[in-house]
């Protein structure tokens, strides 16, 4: 069969039909995606969904062996540039109930009990993660993604320098190694957004990789963290009159916007405890 035109009618660009996508939207996929994960995945949705007993002990066996035993031929659609034909496959549901017994009443209600427990600690958690950040914004005048508020908590990894061509000061910064590929080695923003620049991840945010996690942080030794940062760069300013000049006017701008952000600020921490 000749190549598939990009935009080709009953074709997603130029390497999918439409219907082999209503396929995947429906469950359904080529063997080759069947991985173990994605088995034991659909198998624990299923059972969720139909107030089966999942059980673990199926963890135990190969992918060969689940596969044969719980997924089976579906349907088949056009895949690829040459629009071949590709076997996809879905969840045996008659397998699968065959498999595992029917929750009882009683399973069912202590499922549904520690569901609601997990969700609430979710909530709080959330509740808390918000009320910490707008607390941070309300006392250290940025916001926890900013650079400047990266650069106090990671200042080996920052460095100020002035624009060759502007001779604007800039907050250069490097993310950890480990970190999502930026695609840059370095990056930099205007000293004058440096407080409210979303440009990296929130100082509440520690680890790299999969260790990356939401923590609390010690809003004192984050004060003590902030003065030592302004006191690197007004040695950096030293000597130079336009970059302090710049930064006498941002001190400034800070601190009207300071004055105007609170109430809103405030407003959205109480309505986090409504």
């Amino acid at each position: 069969m000749s190549r598939v035109a990009y935009g080709q009618k009953g074709y997603i660009g130029a390497s999918m039909s439409a219907n082999a996508r209503a396929a995947y939207e429906a469950g359904e996929m080529p063997r080759s995606k069947w991985t173990k994960t994605a088995i034991l995945g659909a198998l624990r949705g299923y059972c969720d969904e139909m107030d089966l007993l999942y059980d673990p002990a199926v963890e135990s066996e190969t992918k060969a062996a689940l596969f044969d035993r719980f997924i089976a031929s579906s349907s088949w659609h056009h895949t690829g540039a040459y629009a071949r034909e590709t076997e996809f496959f879905a969840l045996d549901e008659a397998a699968v109930v065959g498999a595992f017994r029917e929750l009882g009443p009683e399973e069912a209600a202590e499922r549904d009990r520690i569901r609601a427990q997990a969700a609430a600690r979710v909530r709080e958690a959330e509740r808390h993660r918000r009320e910490a950040e707008c607390l941070f914004e309300y006392r250290f005048s940025c916001s926890p993604y900013s650079a400047m508020a990266y650069e106090a908590f990671h200042p080996e990894l920052c460095e100020r320098r002035v624009s060759k061509h502007r001779k604007q000061e800039l907050v250069v910064y490097r993310l950890p190694d480990g970190s999502e590929p930026s695609g840059y080695a370095e990056m930099s923003v205007p000293a004058d957004y440096a407080d409210s620049s979303h440009v990296v991840p929130s100082v509440f945010i520690s680890g790299t990789g999969g260790d990356r996690a939401w923590r609390d942080i010690d809003f004192d030794e984050a004060e003590r963290k902030f003065a030592a940062a302004a006191r690197r760069a007004a040695a950096f300013r030293e000597g130079r009159p336009k970059l302090m000049q710049d930064e006498a006017r941002r001190a400034a701008i800070r601190e009207t916007r300071h004055r105007v952000c609170t109430a809103p600020i405030l407003k959205s921490i109480k309505e986090i405890h409504r």
